[in-house]
Order: C-alpha cells, then sequence, then structure tokens
C-alpha cells in the first residue's frame, strides 16, 4: 500500500547482533550486483550494515508489492541534469511507490512514500570533511561563519544531511554540486528558515533518530498542494 501524500514510513534500524544475524540468513535475496557490493565491503561491520540495510529494504518492499524480497527489481531513473541512467534509485515496475535508503556506522535509515522522497542520516561528533563549509552554498556559508566556532561543525553536518536527503531525492546527487542548492542548517541555529523557494515542490524536515545521529528528509509534493507538515510514521 502506498503511504497518502504528504506521509512518510520511516524505519530507523541498528546493525546489531540481532538484526546481522537475520541479515546474514536471508542474505541470498540479494541480487548479484547487491551481492559483490557487499562482499567487497571492509571492515566486516560495513559488511554486516550494508546485508542490514539492503536486505530490510527488499523485505519491506517486497510486503508493499506483495512479492519475495528476491523478486524486487530496482532501476536508476534518468539523471535530471545530463538524462543518463545514473539518476535515483527506483523499482522497475512503475507503481507509485519510492523509497530512499541511508546508513552510516551501525545506523540505518529506509523512507517508503508515494512520492520522490530522500532521506540522510550522519553521526554527530563526526567532524566534517576539510574545505566541505567552502563547498556549500554562499548563504549557508555566511550562516555557518555567523554562528559561535562551537557550533560550526554541528552546522555544517546539518546542512549536509538536509543537502544530501534532498539532491538524493531530486536524483541529481552530490555531483550537481553542492553549492548550487541553497536548503539551509534547519531550525536550531537561529531563527526558522523560511522554505527556500529554490526547492519547489520539495519539502525539508529533521527526522526522529537516535541520540548521537542527526537526520534529514526530503519529500516531493505535488504541484499546488497547500503547505502542510510532513507526516512521518515510524515503522517497526
Amino acid at each position: 500500500m502506498t503511504p497518502p501524500t504528504g506521509t512518510v514510513d520511516l524505519w530507523s534500524l541498528r546493525a546489531g547482533p540481532g538484526n546481522v544475524a537475520a541479515a546474514r540468513r536471508a542474505e541470498s535475496v540479494l541480487d548479484a550486483s547487491e551481492a559483490r557490493r557487499a562482499e567487497s565491503l571492509a571492515p566486516p561491520a560495513a559488511r554486516d550494515t550494508y546485508l542490514v540495510a539492503h536486505v530490510r529494504l527488499r523485505q519491506i518492499l517486497g510486503r508493499r508489492l506483495g512479492l519475495a524480497p528476491a523478486e524486487v527489481g530496482f532501476t536508476r531513473e534518468e539523471c535530471p541534469r545530463c538524462g543518463g541512467r545514473h539518476g535515483r534509485p527506483a523499482l522497475a515496475t512503475g507503481t507509485g511507490v519510492h523509497f530512499s535508503l541511508s546508513h552510516t556506522g551501525d545506523r540505518v535509515l529506509i523512507a517508503v512514500a508515494g512520492a520522490p522522497v530522500g532521506v540522510d542520516v550522519e553521526a554527530v561528533g563526526r567532524k566534517p570533511r576539510p574545505g566541505l563549509l567552502r563547498r556549500l552554498h554562499p548563504e549557508e556559508r555566511a550562516a555557518v561563519s555567523a554562528l559561535p566556532p562551537g557550533r560550526r561543525d554541528e552546522a555544517v553536518l546539518a546542512c549536509w544531511v538536509r543537502k544530501e536527503a534532498y539532491l538524493k531525492g531530486t536524483g541529481a546527487g552530490l555531483a550537481d554540486g553542492l553549492e548550487r542548492t541553497y536548503v539551509g542548517t534547519g531550525p536550531g541555529f537561529g531563527r526558522p528558515e523560511p522554505r527556500p523557494a529554490a526547492l519547489g515542490d520539495w519539502w525539508l524536515t529533521a527526522v526522529p533518530v537516535p541520540p548521537g545521529h542527526v537526520g534529514a528528509l526530503a519529500l516531493r509534493l505535488p504541484t499546488g498542494l497547500s503547505p502542510l507538515p510532513i507526516r512521518i510514521r515510524l515503522r517497526p
């Protein structure tokens, strides 16, 4: 069943012993490319998180589609910039079900919606990559630079997860350039920001994640739909 307009179903998982054991028992549901990717990962913890994320994604989508997890087929949509087939991951059959997947460390987020969606999660305390601030939109750089020095890394990370969620949702990806689109740092770094006009029909919101993490979600709403809160349904 497709979630209603403006609603996203969200699974927040930890690649702990129970979930890892279950994913290992079911890893035969992965296709050849997924299996190769899992096998190539090191250290073992990275492989375990990948297995939990991708096996669970197949199980969730299989239930939505009435298919066995191994029967769920994936494709890539066209890149919105160049038209190449390396855009947003999507279901191979046009079902109206959209999804997004993110993982960091042992934490996994999976989002399923009735419209294009992007999600990202990162660990708090992770030092932003050197030079990342210089690659943000000029207004974002100015907002971060105006903060006390002790809050700047936190603000860069908050901006990063919002930007990655949005670019994953559109399918443009990070190759589109972090400086092109303004998404801001979100609430918590001064007065709340207005919705960035450059995002068109896309809406951004924070998502509930465990302590020590920060997450964001981007959802495209139908053109002309009145502003409404994005409803997030947490799933077991």
